[in-house]
């Protein structure tokens, strides 16, 4: 699949940490959920955002909220600087659930996706 824009919300940096966090929240056992993964071909491990990003060189938006506390916003920003020509969008207050519902980070997303 060729994508000609691409906007990641909340973003985490690397898969293994944010598959650990939703088997926490879940009461799974993060291990054996990556175990499984891994038996069925995903190697969530394997998957490290800023060196995948650094390989692209299609047009990316990466927003992050600066006190969301699931993913680090400096991960966030490590994405950014790895990925050529994309623009990162602070925005503060909004956690990691809230942005997908900002009226203002729906609007700029929608603009970056709409542009030439």
């Amino acid at each position: 699949m060729r994508a000609e824009r691409v906007a990641l919300i909340a973003t985490p940096e690397r898969y293994d940490r944010y598959v650990k966090w939703i088997a926490e929240q879940e009461g799974v056992e993060a291990d054996q959920l990556l175990a499984t993964l891994k038996a069925r071909g995903i190697n969530v491990s394997s998957f490290v955002l800023p060196e995948t990003a650094a390989l692209l060189d299609i047009p990316a938006l990466i927003v992050h909220s600066v006190d969301d506390r699931t993913c680090d916003i400096r991960g966030a920003q490590r994405v950014a600087s790895a990925w050529r020509g994309s623009e990162f969008f602070a925005v503060d207050g909004l956690g990691h659930m809230r942005i997908l519902k900002d009226p203002a980070v729906i609007d700029r997303v929608v603009q970056f996706m709409m542009a030439p």
